[in-house]
């Protein structure tokens, strides 16, 4: 039995880090890991996080009213984009504008609808040519497969 004890003692020489758990243990405190001391900051601080956020909060409303959004999706699309270069090419080789009466848009595999959407919200169809656009030339078909 000494020789086990002895054995253990040894043992706890060398790995200090044991004999420190082994305290704690007697102790009954338990570890403060990070997630541990993180709940706890959190509990104790709750009022001042609270607070944080909503000023946050009324920043960002008061922020969003001096916001202008520029709803011209084309001044985003580089220039080397295809429907960039494809609205140049109509208006070089037919002398033609998106909005013009008689250039119809075909959208073959429309799906949820976003290029109509976008093209409607551009602003490239202004919105007294909108309706008649909108009624007459504007083709969007979704194929469904059986």
């Amino acid at each position: 039995m000494e020789d086990k004890k002895s054995l253990k003692d040894k043992l706890k020489a060398h790995l200090p880090h044991k004999r420190g758990m082994e305290e704690q243990q007697k102790k009954g405190t338990e570890d403060t890991g990070f997630t541990i001391r993180l709940a706890r900051f959190i509990i104790e601080k709750r009022a001042w996080i609270e607070s944080v956020f909503v000023a946050g909060c009324i920043f960002c409303a008061i922020a969003m009213l001096f916001v202008n959004v520029n709803y011209d999706l084309t001044k985003y699309v580089p220039s080397t984009a295809q429907s960039s270069m494809g609205l140049d090419v109509m208006k070089k080789e037919f002398h033609a504008d998106i909005a013009d009466e008689g250039v119809h848009i075909l959208d073959p595999f429309t799906g949820t609808g976003p290029f109509m959407a976008r093209l409607i919200e551009s602003g490239l169809i202004p919105q007294d040519k909108l309706k008649a656009k909108f009624e007459n030339e504007l083709h969007a078909n979704a194929f469904m497969a059986a």
